[in-house]
């Protein structure tokens, strides 16, 4: 099922919701106008950026943001790719913080959330690695219940400090969020 058809998705969606054989997945697209119109706007060309959808527009940069920081020699338009893939990332990472009973269904081994992007122009469609998903729920899982999600002040300011072993605090929001070696600032994104 293309992602533009699935439940939860519209063909201008940067992330599409689609649900089928016990699982959830999470679709970005090929030739996504809201991808492009961020990584444009941060490359500063193109409009200012809509903010009467920050959110959207915050999880966006945020994954265009990460994939020039992954991708240091990819330039230009080249970086969308990227950045479309972690976008289906953070969507992930997203369901996991904003939906506890998901993460303990994955948990428990009832459901399976699975990535992909979705090529407009050839129908196909690329699934992402299982291992990735595997390790966001693990990291997403380690989080203390009454961490709150990571709001977008957090993932662009990562002023912090190291009060205790295995944790930060995030000065810009004031919670604690656990390290993850080899990651971000905040843990896997």
């Amino acid at each position: 099922m293309p992602p533009s058809t699935g439940s939860g998705a519209s063909p201008s969606a940067p992330v599409g919701l689609g649900t089928g054989q016990g699982g959830l997945r999470i679709y970005g697209h090929t030739q996504c106008g809201a991808v492009t119109a961020v990584t444009h706007a941060i490359h500063g060309k193109g409009h200012a950026l809509e903010r009467n959808i920050p959110l959207l527009v915050d999880n966006i940069e945020y994954a265009v943001h990460k994939a020039m920081r992954l991708h240091p020699d990819v330039k230009g338009d080249d970086i969308i790719p990227h950045a479309i893939e972690e976008n289906v990332w953070e969507g992930i990472r997203s369901l996991f913080m904003r939906s506890p009973s998901t993460k303990e269904l994955v948990k428990a081994g009832k459901t399976k959330v699975v990535g992909a992007i979705y090529d407009v122009s050839t129908g196909k469609i690329s699934w992402l690695p299982q291992e990735k998903v595997t390790t966001l729920q693990r990291i997403v899982g380690a989080l203390p219940a009454a961490c709150p999600p990571l709001p977008a002040r957090c993932r662009r300011n990562p002023d912090i400090s190291a009060p205790g072993a295995g944790a930060r605090t995030c000065k810009s929001c004031s919670s604690v969020h656990p390290e993850n070696p080899g990651s971000d600032k905040h843990p896997g994104f």
